[in-house]
C-alpha cells in the first residue's frame, strides 16, 4: 500500500486514537452490534479480499498477502490500532443524507417546535380580584372565587360578563370556600379567623345569614355534612387548632374539640357519623390524620405516616378513599372510610413508607 494511500486511510478513517486526539461530534449514537458502513471503505476491503486471487498459487506472496492483509485489518502503518469495522455514528459534517431518517428529525424538530406544539384553547378568562386568588368553589354555573384581595367573587360561567357579585365582608384574604351539598348556601373562611354562611338568593345583596368568630386563626378547612345539610365544619389555622360544628339552622356551634395543630382539611364520611381530619403545624396531632365520631367528636383512629405537615385532603367518588398532600411531596391513599382490616392484619415499615400504598387508619 503506497504512503498516498495511507495518508487518505488515515484522514478518511477514525481509528481509536485519532478520536483520542481530536474528538468528533457524532450526529447519532450508533448500534454498537451493526456497523455503521458509511465509515467503512468497502471497495478498498472488497479489493484486498479479491485481487490477489489470481496470484495465490506462489506461497511467498500468499505470505506476503497475509500479513498486508492482517495488517490493514488491525493496525495502520504507524502501528496504531485500525478497524475496518466502525461500530459508531458518523460525524455531523460527513453524515450522507438519508431520505427516511432526515424526515423522522424534521419530524422530531417539528414536535419539539413551539408552533407546531399542540395548544389548549382558552375558553373563558375570568378578571375580577386585584391580587392572586387563594380558593375557588364551583356550584354549578356558578364559580366562586376568594383573593387575598379580600374579597369574594361569584362568576357566572354562561354570561359574556361573568361577573355575578362581589361580597367584601372578610378583613383579610379568603382562604376557605365549600358550597353547601343543595348548592343554596355557601360558607367563606378568612384570615381573619371568621366564617361567614350565605344565601345564594341574597349574596348580590352581600346580606350574609351568620358570621361566627369563636375561631381564633385563620379558617381554611370546611367541609359540608353529607347527611344533615345544616351542619357545617371548620377547623381553624396554627394558632387555633380547633374543630367546630355549626348548626346553620340555628346559627350556633354544637360541639368543638381542641386538637391543638393547624386544621389543613376536613373530610365527611358519607357512610357512617364521623370525620376526617388533616393536621399541619401544633402539639397535638401534628401531621397527622385523625378520624372522630360524629356528633360526640371522640377520637377513633389516627396516623403518623406523613413526615411533614398534611397541606390538603380529599375523597374518592364512592365514599371509601381519602387521598393526602403532604409537605413531605408525598400523596398517600387511606382506607380510612371503608370496612375496618381485620386485627390481625399488618402492614410492614415498608408498605408504610410508600406514597401510594393504602393504609388504614381505624
Amino acid at each position: 500500500m503506497d504512503t498516498n494511500s495511507n495518508r487518505k486511510l488515515q484522514s478518511d478513517w477514525y481509528s481509536p486514537t485519532r478520536l483520542h486526539n481530536s474528538p468528533v461530534e457524532y450526529d447519532f449514537p450508533g448500534d454498537r452490534f451493526i456497523p455503521n458502513r458509511s465509515l467503512m471503505d468497502l471497495d478498498q476491503a472488497h479489493t484486498l479480499l479479491t485481487t490477489p486471487n489470481q496470484k495465490s498459487s506462489k506461497p511467498k506472496f500468499k505470505a506476503e498477502y497475509r500479513r498486508k492483509l492482517e495488517n490493514n485489518l488491525k493496525l495502520d502503518v504507524e502501528g496504531r490500532p485500525f478497524q475496518m469495522l466502525v461500530f459508531r455514528g458518523s460525524p455531523k459534517s460527513s453524515r450522507k443524507s438519508n431520505r427516511l431518517i432526515d424526515e423522522m428529525r424534521r419530524s422530531d424538530e417539528e414536535i419539539l417546535n413551539h408552533k407546531s406544539r399542540r395548544q389548549f384553547p382558552k375558553v373563558r378568562c375570568l378578571t375580577g380580584h386585584q391580587n392572586r386568588v387563594g380558593s375557588v368553589a364551583w356550584n354549578g354555573q356558578i364559580l366562586t372565587s376568594g383573593s387575598s384581595d379580600n374579597a369574594i367573587i361569584n362568576h357566572d360561567v354562561r354570561a359574556r360578563n361573568s361577573l355575578a357579585c362581589c361580597m367584601e365582608v372578610h378583613t383579610n384574604e379568603v382562604c376557605g370556600l365549600k358550597w353547601s351539598n343543595t348548592g343554596n348556601r355557601l360558607a367563606s373562611g378568612g384570615n381573619d379567623n371568621l366564617v361567614y354562611i350565605w344565601d345564594a338568593r341574597k349574596m348580590g345583596a352581600m346580606q350574609y345569614i351568620y358570621r361566627f368568630s369563636d375561631h381564633c386563626a385563620a379558617v381554611k378547612a370546611l367541609a359540608w355534612c353529607p347527611y344533615n345539610y345544616d351542619v357545617l365544619a371548620s377547623g381553624g389555622g396554627t394558632d387555633d387548632g380547633a374543630i367546630k360544628i355549626w348548626n346553620i339552622q340555628k346559627g350556633t356551634c354544637i360541639n368543638s374539640i381542641d386538637t391543638k395543630a393547624q386544621i389543613s382539611g376536613l373530610q365527611w364520611n358519607k357512610h357512617h357519623q364521623e370525620i376526617l381530619s388533616g393536621h399541619g403545624f401544633g402539639y397535638g396531632c401534628q401531621n397527622q390524620l385523625c378520624l372522630w365520631r360524629y356528633p360526640s367528636m371522640c377520637k377513633i383512629g389516627g396516623s403518623m405516616n406523613h413526615t411533614s405537615r398534611v397541606l390538603h385532603l380529599s375523597q374518592s367518588p364512592d365514599g371509601l378513599t381519602v387521598v393526602s398532600a403532604g409537605a413531605d411531596e408525598t400523596l398517600r391513599f387511606w382506607e380510612v372510610f371503608g370496612p375496618s382490616r381485620d386485627a390481625n392484619s399488618r402492614i410492614s415499615h415498608l408498605d408504610s413508607l410508600l406514597s401510594l400504598k393504602t393504609s388504614p387508619i381505624r
